[in-house]
């Protein structure tokens, strides 16, 4: 069936693109005015190169950033891998400054970044890049949705399932990329926490700390899942809550790879009845603990868009260790390591294939309920099953995705905004088809739950639109194995 799908797909994907692709960019140049650039990879360029033939290098002469008016040039020059006065292979130059550019993009400090390359002194080169910066104080009103996706809560809508409050987020404010946020949230949960990540400490730029800290509460909890679907216990008071505090130290040694070491402390309080309904809710005899864990990861980016990436790889390995045997009556010991790999390819202009493994252990001598995390939450998803919850200790999930860019990235500007952080906005749509496998291996919590401990498959195809501040909206038809399908929305790119 997932083959026929895809089949089906790609054919309506290769006949049909470029009739789409014109009725949108007409929808959309008459919506927004018209597009002005195509946010071309490659940087341009200033002058001729001379006998470039003969010339097997290039002298870096200048770097210059222009528009960084609240961010330090020095952090700037920190995402580069060239400096004033290398003599770089002539070759490796568009590949270089390219680079650069995307990396610059991936600190999430700039809506848009542009790259020029002055050659009329060749082999001597300038090199420019031209930056369009974010805002950077963010009071924004909450107002979201707690359910796991948006479909579940359109099949039962309540307001009761709502939360609201306000986040305040003030980034780069000392222009050197630190990030502080303070948030106050009321509704189906109440969550109130602050954290804070600092710029880096050292002349090298390659240390920094970060703390996280607050308090969760909740009158509703899940306690057990039957046929893979989450059963809640509700009560007029709080069944759950929960307060903790994280120290963490940041090692960016170049530019691609980046180690963290976490160390923090985890309170825990649910109601009696939870362990009633379910008596491996939790480790041991008591309804409130405390344990103190610690973590490293490991994060190797290399993607031209964090937010919707379409070229580079990804990679990331983790393990924690929950339970320290520190704390008196410490019951919890468990111990998790995750990993994942994606890749991202262009096969031809505007087609794309990308795919992704992801892969989760964990083990120990207590394992409960409220703190083993299987398929169906977060971002952990086989796509087909967005309406189950498959428990396990352990999983792995296999995606793939191929996609054809319906809209190409355009930009322009909106004539009633002044500002340029928001008047100037880019968008691009793209079609795409996908395929996904998984298992999650579960020890404890399998009776009356026929998707755990088996193989899952789906398949389907969705339009996706990109546009600027990583705002991704997707629309997916998918159908599993099983032959169960429907349309799921998402506001984040599958991996």
């Amino acid at each position: 069936m997932c083959a026929r799908a895809l089949y089906r797909a790609f054919i309506v994907m290769f006949t049909c693109g470029n009739i789409l692709s014109a009725a949108a960019e007409v929808y959309l140049s008459s919506l927004l005015g018209p597009a002005f650039s195509y946010g071309i990879e490659l940087p341009s360029y200033t002058g001729a190169v001379s006998d470039s033939k003969a010339l097997d290098y290039s002298v870096v002469k200048e770097v210059q950033f222009v528009g960084n008016t609240k961010t330090r040039s020095d952090i700037l020059f920190r995402e580069l891998q060239f400096a004033t006065g290398d003599s770089l292979p002539a070759d490796q130059l568009e590949e270089l400054v390219a680079a650069g550019r995307r990396n610059l993009m991936n600190t999430q400090l700039f809506n848009f970044v542009d790259a020029e390359v002055d050659t009329r002194k060749y082999p001597e080169v300038v090199v420019t890049y031209a930056v369009v910066e974010r805002w950077y104080t963010w009071p924004i009103p909450i107002l979201e949705i707690k359910e796991r996706t948006l479909n579940e809560w359109l099949q039962s809508p309540s307001l009761s399932k709502l939360n609201y409050g306000i986040s305040l987020v003030v980034g780069n404010f000392s222009g050197r990329n630190e990030r502080f946020t303070l948030q106050l949230k009321m509704g189906y949960m109440h969550k109130y926490s602050i954290s804070y990540r600092s710029p880096y400490l050292n002349k090298a730029q390659n240390l920094a700390w970060g703390f996280e800290g607050g308090m969760e509460r909740s009158r509703e909890m899940a306690y057990l899942t039957e046929e893979n679907q989450q059963l809640f216990y509700k009560s007029n008071a709080f069944v759950f809550r929960k307060n903790f505090g994280q120290f963490s130290m940041y090692y960016r040694p170049g530019v691609f790879g980046r180690h963290s070491f976490h160390f923090g402390i985890q309170q825990y309080g649910f109601a009696d009845t939870l362990k009633i309904l379910n008596p491996r809710f939790v480790p041991g005899r008591h309804s409130w603990f405390n344990y103190m864990n610690a973590g490293y990861e490991f994060i190797y980016e290399k993607r031209d868009n964090k937010a919707y990436p379409l070229r580079g790889n990804y990679g990331s390995f983790s393990a924690r260790r929950l339970g320290m045997g520190l704390l008196t009556d410490e019951k919890m010991d468990v111990n998790v390591i995750q990993a994942s790999w994606r890749m991202y390819r262009e096969l031809a202009p505007r087609w794309f294939f990308a795919n992704g493994l992801m892969m989760k252990w964990s083990d120990g001598s207590n394992m409960s309920y409220f703190n083993q995390q299987g398929l169906g939450l977060s971002n952990n998803l086989v796509r087909g099953y967005h309406d189950y919850v498959i428990d396990g200790q352990s999983f792995v999930v296999l995606k793939t995705s191929g996609k054809y860019e319906l809209l190409p990235k355009r930009i322009s500007r909106l004539p009633f905004i002044s500002s340029e952080k928001f008047s100037r906005i880019h968008y691009a749509m793209y079609l795409n088809v996908f395929a996904d496998a998984g298992y999650a291996y579960d020890r404890y919590f399998f009776d009356n739950n026929p998707l755990n401990n088996k193989i899952l498959a789906g398949c389907g195809f969705g339009v996706d639109f990109v546009t600027y501040y990583d705002k991704v909206f997707r629309t997916e038809f998918s159908v599993n194995r099983h032959g169960e399908y429907g349309v799921f929305l998402h506001l984040m790119a599958p991996f």
